[in-house]
């Protein structure tokens, strides 16, 4: 009954913020294919919460509330500079690629959101590069017998 206390435990950090997951799985000592489908699995469900909670939310927005001038007051300072610079520069799978370790998982999905309108491309893309931070791990851990655990402490 704990292994699936720990599971479910990891599936749901991952929907937040995937590197602590993959950190969690790490301590957990799960096999590589529950690893993967844990990490993943939750990533992914964190995709498609965000994904399609967001769209909804502005749905009931659109809705209940008025709509008022379009006025945006955004101060620019050098870290938008370089988010927008980034985000024009890579794009959706610059976007994807350093969401699991840097960004988490609702902020970059909404990023995403934002510069693709094709939902299924997005889950693609973040699929991919969910997976490939797995694998990533699995490799160093279990292939080449690197200590990744203790990166995580």
């Amino acid at each position: 009954m704990n292994d699936y206390w720990q599971i479910i435990s990891v599936t749901l950090v991952c929907t937040i913020k995937f590197i602590i997951g993959l950190g969690m799985a790490l301590t957990y000592n799960f096999s590589p294919i529950v690893f993967y489908l844990t990490t993943v699995g939750g990533g992914m469900l964190g995709v498609f919460i965000y994904l399609y909670l967001w769209d909804f939310l502005l749905l009931l927005k659109a809705k209940f509330v008025k709509p008022k001038p379009h006025i945006i007051h955004i101060k620019i300072n050098k870290n938008i500079r370089k988010m927008v610079h980034f985000s024009r520069t890579w794009g959706i799978y610059g976007i994807a690629l350093v969401t699991p370790t840097i960004i988490s998982m609702p902020v970059g999905t909404l990023i995403c959101r934002a510069i693709e309108k094709n939902k299924w491309h997005i889950k693609l893309v973040m699929f991919i590069s969910l997976s490939f931070w797995a694998l990533l791990i699995i490799a160093l851990q279990n292939l080449f017998n690197i200590d990744v655990q203790s990166w995580f402490k």
